[in-house]
């Protein structure tokens, strides 16, 4: 059974919190997401995840990581944050975490 993150905070600081244990895992999300609005593709949580999951089966020297599927919405508007040019890239519903000032949390050092 998936985990719930709940309210805006505990998801947004999940999102935080898997940013700096997995920068290899998040830069791949980004990337990703890069590279299909660069070719002009959707970009969506859900299609992203998918991609970094397949990507670690295909690179040896990959470093595992898994992905909670739960912190999509959060990732999403955390990598809207941290790259500009994804700005409105993603479809977004409403969440739990579009309340969550995750610039600022970053500032404040609120992943650790």
């Amino acid at each position: 059974m998936p985990r719930s993150h709940g309210t805006a905070a505990n998801s947004a600081l999940a999102a935080l919190k898997f940013k700096k244990s997995n920068p290899e895992a998040y830069k791949l999300l980004a990337e990703t997401a890069l590279e299909l609005k660069r070719r002009g593709s959707r970009v969506s949580a859900a299609r992203i995840f998918e991609a970094a999951r397949v990507i670690p089966l295909r690179e040896p020297n990959a470093v595992p990581f898994k992905l909670d599927n739960s912190l999509r919405p959060a990732i999403a508007r955390l990598l809207m944050v941290d790259y500009p040019e994804l700005e409105g890239a993603f479809e977004t519903r409403r969440a739990a975490s579009d309340s969550f000032d995750f610039a600022a949390a970053q500032k404040q050092g609120m992943a650790e």
